[in-house]
């Protein structure tokens, strides 16, 4: 290691094989005839806080699972990891009752999970061995390919033991109701969100996971999955956002003096693709910046989802101007570092829905664009724009299609809420622009005329007629989800942004300097 940190880098590493012969993770056993010996490798990564300080350096042993035999030395791998969606769920009903939120992170977590399989390896660097001594591995280490659920079964088996339960909206939200009150534990790969009422509570249950795990406490959760977290007690109030991660973004991307703009998108700009446009040159890393681009609008950034979306379509074959125009939405952000979502503690808690469609967007296949926002706590908590997968006949059908996708995104969080143990007992309001839409979903005498309609009219009329929703008309100047389904004036833009939740850390409007 040539690096001028290098002492903290070796430091780390010996950590790390320190961990590995504390966890029993390996047998030195001979080679046996006939087997394959995978290799590994090592992974250094940089820890930091919510203020973009390094707090650790990270060294990870690696094992090459690319070179793993299906039914041989693995057979499942399917391992969940926590929605975005209901991180923000959780942080909102956090929110609303005032709940305690602690973070804490599993130290060699995947070596926790005993391997069935038989999975030999080459021993790392700094182990003394002999000749034809090779590692049996009894522990699911890092790159295997079955490692993810090995510690996934492993954990979740150590909750249901502590009294909680799964949910089945999502396989890493755990949920334990007794005499104070419900607890959640949020799970993502190794870092846990532990949410109660009472920090004693919180540190039970720890202390419990702690004589299981190597369990390192980070305090109350400010700094989660690239998301910081402000609260203000006193006025009941959290915000999220990510300007630590988008400051390093614009930085990597060689933005960091460049202008900002006051919108994202384009209104009109023609982005499809033909012999006129040249070529992106190969050595830009347009991919890895769309890819982190979509990070920040699903996590906190919902204003940057049409942009992101348009650009996600030319992966394949990008040109020139998707490259300026990814380039536009990194100076969008840089005008609104300091942007996220805000959540509200109010009289109750409520469940709105804003559903919309955008006609033939797509010029190329003319199909239409579903855009779904949920609010809870005053800020979004499920936003998607997704292109529909039939072309629609009128705006009315692409209404339609947009509605039924709302519906089911609006019965998923319900469901999960009462999984949380919180009721949402009236009905949830689904606001939409278009009356024809309205009164297809009303109207018990209207019959559709092609059957990709038929099905959405049944399904969204049944939830209807048993009171579960109720679809009510909003003008198209306050129609929430407009800006997640296509390009709009500044002024509008900003508008709806605001009003849907997502503004400045300190409360107030989106507002940049900048270009329009």
């Amino acid at each position: 290691m040539r690096s001028p940190e290098s002492d903290k880098w070796k430091e780390a590493s010996r950590a790390e094989i320190r961990a590995h012969v504390r966890n029993h993770t390996w047998d030195l056993v001979y080679r046996p005839p006939g087997v394959r010996v995978i290799g590994h490798k090592w992974v250094f990564a940089l820890k930091r806080d919510e203020h973009g300080n390094i707090i650790r350096y990270k060294a990870c042993l690696v094992a090459l699972g690319c070179f793993q035999t299906y039914g041989v030395d693995y057979t499942s791998t399917y391992s969940p990891v926590a929605s975005l969606n209901t991180v923000r769920i959780f942080l909102a009903v956090r929110c609303q009752h005032g709940y305690v939120v602690k973070q804490y992170d599993v130290e060699t977590a995947f070596l926790n999970g005993d391997l069935e399989e038989e999975v030999y390896m080459v021993p790392p660097e700094g182990i003394n061995v002999r000749d034809g001594i090779v590692c049996r591995l009894r522990r699911s280490l890092y790159g295997l390919k079955q490692a993810a659920a090995v510690w996934h079964k492993t954990i979740r088996s150590v909750f249901i033991a502590l009294g909680f339960k799964k949910c089945k909206s999502d396989p890493c939200l755990f949920v334990r109701v007794g005499q104070n009150g419900p607890v959640y534990i949020v799970l993502y790969v190794d870092d846990l969100l532990i949410g109660c009422g009472a920090e004693e509570e919180a540190s039970s249950i720890a202390e419990a996971l702690g004589a299981r795990f190597q369990l390192k406490s980070l305090g109350d959760a400010r700094f989660i999955l690239g998301m910081e977290l402000h609260y203000n007690t006193q006025k009941g109030e959290l915000f999220v956002g990510q300007a630590q991660y988008i400051s390093r973004m614009i930085a990597r991307f060689g933005q960091a003096d460049a202008h900002p703009v006051r919108n994202p998108n384009v209104i009109g700009q023609d982005l499809r693709a033909s012999d006129e446009h040249p070529k992106l040159d190969a050595k830009k890393p347009y991919r890895e910046l769309v890819g982190t681009l979509l990070y920040v609008a699903n996590a906190t950034r919902p204003d940057i989802c049409v942009a992101v979306g348009i650009l996600s379509q030319h992966l394949e074959d990008p040109r020139e101007m998707h490259w300026k125009e990814a380039v536009r939405v990194l100076r969008y952000l840089k005008g609104t570092l300091s942007t996220g979502v805000k959540y509200c503690r109010g009289t109750q808690l409520r469940l709105l829905a804003f559903s919309d469609a955008n006609w033939g967007s797509d010029l190329s296949t003319f199909r239409s664009t579903s855009g779904v926002l949920l609010q809870l706590c005053g800020g979004p908590i499920v936003f998607k724009a997704k292109k529909q997968a039939t072309v629609a006949l009128s705006s009315a059908e692409a209404e339609y299609m947009a509605l039924a996708v709302t519906v089911q995104e609006v019965f998923w969080v319900r469901q999960l809420l009462k999984e949380m143990a919180i009721g949402i007992g009236c009905a949830t309001d689904i606001f939409i622009d278009n009356k024809a839409a309205i009164s297809m979903a009303s109207n018990s005498g209207y019959t559709p005329r092609a059957p990709h309609i038929d099905l959405r009219v049944h399904f969204v009329r049944d939830h209807i007629e048993n009171g579960a929703i109720k679809v009510q008309h909003v003008r198209s100047a306050q129609q929430l989800a407009d800006y997640i389904t296509k390009p709009l004036p500044t002024p509008q833009f900003v508008l709806l942004v605001t009003a849907s939740g997502v503004v400045r850390c300190n409360g107030h409007e989106v507002q940049v300097e900048g270009e329009c």
